[in-house]
C-alpha cells in the first residue's frame, strides 16, 4: 500500500489549529470549530505536480500545491504580504508564486524572493504536514503531530468510493459507528455477546462487538450466514475512523469526514481489501451499503441535541474524547 508524506520542518509554532471562537466552548457538532484532526481533502491524482487549488476545512481555507518533486504542500492561503490569495498563484519549481506582487514561498512557507525588496523580507506562512495514502491527500490541522493510523498490511487493494455529502456534522457521521443501540431498529442487526470500548489513546477510541443481519438475503450476500461479524470500530480525532471486519474475512474501510463550509459534512470511503478476491470485495462493499443507505437517511434530516441515556455510553463516551482536545 502506497503512502508519502511531506513533513513540516519550521518553527512547530506555524503549526495550529485554526478556531475562530474561544476554545472553552464545546467542540463535539460543533460547526464553528474545527479540531485539530486528519482530514481527507480529495483523491490524490485530482493535484497534479506543478499545480495549486484551494480546499476548505469547515471555514478553514488551505492552498495546496505539488512541487515539481510531487511533494504535497499545505499552507495557509493568505499572502502575508497584502493577503492575496496563493492558491491563485503559480508553483515555480518547488516554490509558489503569489500572482500579484510575485513574492515566492518555499515549502517551509519562507519568503525566498520578493522583486520589490532588495531583501526577501521575512515573512512566513504557516504550513500544516500532509500525507497522501489510499489514494487520498490528507492534511493534519493539529498543534502536536500524530501519525495516521496504519491500515492492515495485507490488504493492498484499496478501492475508493465516490464522495458524497451528507447534512449532519462530522462529528455525528463519525460517532455514528459508536452509538450502538442504532444496530436493532435501523439496521436489523442483533449483538452476540458482550460489547468493548476503549480508549486507546488521547484522540481515539475502539469499539469491539460481534453481531449478525437478522434478514437472511443480508446474511446470504454478505457471506456471514452462520459466522455473523467480527467489528472493530476505531476513532482518531472526530473525523476519521477505521472500520475492521475480521469475520467472515478481513477488509477494512477507512471512514473520512471533513466539515464543509455551508454545515454538514464531505465524506469518501476506503475500502482496504485482500488482493486477488474479487468476491469478497462485492461482499465488503454490499455489507457496508446495506448500512451506509440505512443511515444516510437518519443523518440527512437529523437536528443534532443529544439527550443522553445510560445506552448512549459508547456515543456519550466518544463525544467526550472529541471535546477533550
Amino acid at each position: 500500500m502506497s503512502k508519502s508524506s511531506y513533513k513540516y520542518e519550521g518553527d512547530p509554532e506555524d503549526l495550529v489549529r485554526t478556531a475562530s471562537v474561544p476554545r472553552g466552548s464545546p467542540l463535539f457538532a460543533n460547526p464553528a470549530r474545527v479540531r485539530g484532526d486528519w482530514y481527507a481533502l480529495g483523491k490524490s491524482h485530482q493535484l497534479k505536480s506543478g499545480s495549486v487549488s484551494s480546499f476548505f476545512v469547515g471555514s478553514k481555507k488551505i492552498a495546496l500545491w505539488r512541487g515539481s518533486d510531487g511533494g504535497l504542500i499545505a499552507q495557509d492561503p493568505a499572502c502575508p504580504h497584502t493577503g492575496a490569495d496563493l492558491s491563485q498563484g503559480q508553483v515555480i519549481g518547488n516554490s509558489l508564486r503569489c500572482s500579484f506582487h510575485h513574492w515566492r514561498f518555499d515549502r517551509r512557507g519562507r519568503c525566498i524572493e520578493a522583486p520589490t525588496c532588495e531583501l526577501p523580507p521575512d515573512r512566513r506562512l504557516r504550513c500544516y504536514q500532509t500525507e497522501e495514502r489510499w489514494g487520498l491527500m490528507w492534511v493534519f490541522l493539529g498543534r502536536t503531530f500524530r501519525a495516521l493510523p496504519d491500515g492492515h498490511e495485507s490488504l493492498t487493494k484499496v478501492i475508493l468510493t465516490p464522495a458524497r455529502s451528507i447534512r449532519a456534522h462530522p462529528h455525528v457521521v463519525i460517532g455514528n459507528g459508536f452509538d450502538i443501540s442504532h444496530l436493532g431498529p435501523v439496521h436489523r442487526m442483533e449483538l452476540l455477546g458482550e460489547v468493548s470500548c476503549e480508549q486507546d489513546h488521547e484522540h481515539g477510541l475502539t469499539l469491539k462487538y460481534e453481531a449478525q443481519f437478522t434478514q437472511r438475503y443480508k446474511r446470504v450476500l454478505t457471506g456471514s450466514t452462520g459466522k455473523g461479524l467480527s467489528v472493530t470500530f476505531m476513532s482518531d480525532g472526530g473525523s476519521f475512523a477505521l472500520l475492521t471486519v475480521t469475520k467472515p474475512f478481513l477488509f477494512q474501510t477507512v471512514f473520512t469526514a471533513r466539515p464543509k463550509t455551508t454545515g454538514g459534512t464531505d465524506t469518501q470511503l476506503a475500502f482496504l481489501l485482500p488482493p486477488g478476491r474479487p468476491d469478497r470485495w462485492i461482499r465488503a462493499m454490499l455489507a457496508l451499503t446495506f448500512l451506509l443507505a440505512d443511515d444516510k437517511k437518519i443523518l440527512d434530516t437529523i437536528e443534532f441535541s443529544p439527550g443522553w441515556v445510560p445506552s448512549d455510553a459508547v456515543l456519550r463516551k466518544f463525544s467526550r474524547v472529541v471535546n477533550s482536545e
